[in-house]
């Protein structure tokens, strides 16, 4: 297990700290973290941490590119969060600040998304005369 806390170091100081993340050292209540979380099962192995850190590293909020502030969340509260990392809950959520529908092409213009023959709904009734 204490080889477990050198290889996590190590993963954490190649990936993490480059992409801002504060370096990590491993003193006897982290590497004692490391084994208790390994002994649940919940990061036993390199390929686990590994996931982790992936996870991490595509994670704006973990990151801390939220609302303009700049700050990365530490090894201490990745570890404590671990598990809803892993599940996916700290993930970038999907926005589309623009419509992924091309705009209404009705002559004079329309910012409403076209959803039949190029044109929205409403548009789209009053050329059929609904």
């Amino acid at each position: 297990m204490g080889n477990l806390a050198h290889r996590v170091r190590v993963l954490w100081t190649t990936h993490m700290v480059p992409a801002g993340f504060p370096p990590l050292t491993i003193d006897h209540s982290r590497r004692r973290a490391i084994e208790r979380v390994a002994r649940s099962g919940l990061l036993a192995n390199e390929g686990q941490w590994t996931t982790l850190i992936g996870r991490c590293l595509k994670s704006s909020y973990l990151k801390g590119d939220v609302d303009g502030k700049r700050w990365a969340s530490d090894f201490d509260w990745i570890l404590d969060r671990a598990g809803q990392i892993l599940d996916g809950r700290h993930d970038d959520r999907i926005t589309h600040s623009v419509s992924p529908w091309p705009n209404c092409e009705f002559p004079g213009g329309c910012e409403k998304p076209a959803n039949m023959g190029g044109l929205c709904f409403e548009h789209y009734e009053a050329k059929a005369g609904v």
